[in-house]
């Protein structure tokens, strides 16, 4: 997957005052004609920039975003919400939400602000959509939309491009992992692609009859410590032994099944 592109702007803030006259001071003066970052001292030190000069007024901004996905599985499972993670959209809805309000922890000079609203829309466009999606690719993607509101003497714009960062950045986390693995074979088995049937290799096939004689009691435990193979297969072949009359159970229980050999078999 692929982070496409971001952007970010602010409405009109709309003062609580109806006298929207005030004077600028003279740092937003200077500010303004971009001779200086007002982050940074004359000295060239970094600082948090004072607001305490500066009106509450009704501040909102909106961040976008979009997630390019580079094959087509993602969008056919989050389509068919058959990630193993659960729902990927609703996990970057909220995880964008949460980073909204710790933007002041994420962000070095950021002020901590109060929000009032905090809204992420995540959008599924699948490759059918790609010509009027703007920004997606051809397997599809995800559209994002932050939109933060507040009450406050400064602007929430990094508070929306930080929600819908780690928005689209979660997408594709959640994601990961959706496609089953091949399942790995334990050592001591194959695969019959025939009829996909799970067997012994022959030599140890011809250890498990030849010492299962010598066992007085016989429980997977055993063979699984004897003959180095897993439960399930250590399962079979006792069903398999006791089948041919090789063994006989003697202990049956939901838990465990224990066996021992028979008289005669090795006649």
């Amino acid at each position: 997957m692929v982070f496409a592109q971001m952007r970010a702007f602010s409405t009109a803030r709309i003062l609580a005052s109806k006298d929207r006259s005030s004077p600028k001071r003279p740092e937003e003066e200077q500010a303004k004609k971009g001779s200086r970052l007002t982050h940074v001292t004359p000295t060239g030190t970094a600082h948090m920039v004072s607001i305490n000069a500066k009106a509450h007024t009704h501040r909102k901004a909106i961040a976008c975003g979009t997630v390019q996905f580079s094959t087509p599985e993602p969008h056919v499972l989050i389509s068919a919400n058959a990630m193993k993670k659960g729902d990927v959209l609703s996990v970057a809805r909220i995880a964008g939400i949460m980073a909204a309000k710790r933007t002041a922890d994420l962000v070095p000079l950021c002020h901590p602000i109060s929000l009032t609203s905090v809204g992420v829309d995540v959008e599924l466009v699948g490759p059918e959509d790609v010509d009027k999606a703007g920004g997606v690719g051809a397997f599809g993607g995800v559209r994002l939309r932050a939109k933060v509101e507040c009450q406050g003497a400064t602007g929430v714009e990094m508070e929306a491009l930080t929600a819908v960062s780690v928005a689209a950045l979660t997408a594709p986390a959640a994601s990961a992992g959706g496609k089953k693995q091949k399942k790995k074979w334990s050592k001591g088995k194959v695969k019959d692609k025939a009829n996909h049937a799970v067997i012994l290799d022959k030599s140890t096939a011809d250890r498990l009859n030849k010492d299962v004689q010598s066992y007085r009691l016989i429980t997977v435990a055993t063979l699984v410590d004897r003959l180095k193979i897993n439960g399930s297969l250590a399962r079979s072949a006792l069903k398999d032994l006791e089948e041919k009359g090789t063994i006989k159970q003697v202990v049956g229980h939901s838990k465990m099944k224990i066996y021992t050999r028979a008289v005669g078999a090795t006649e």
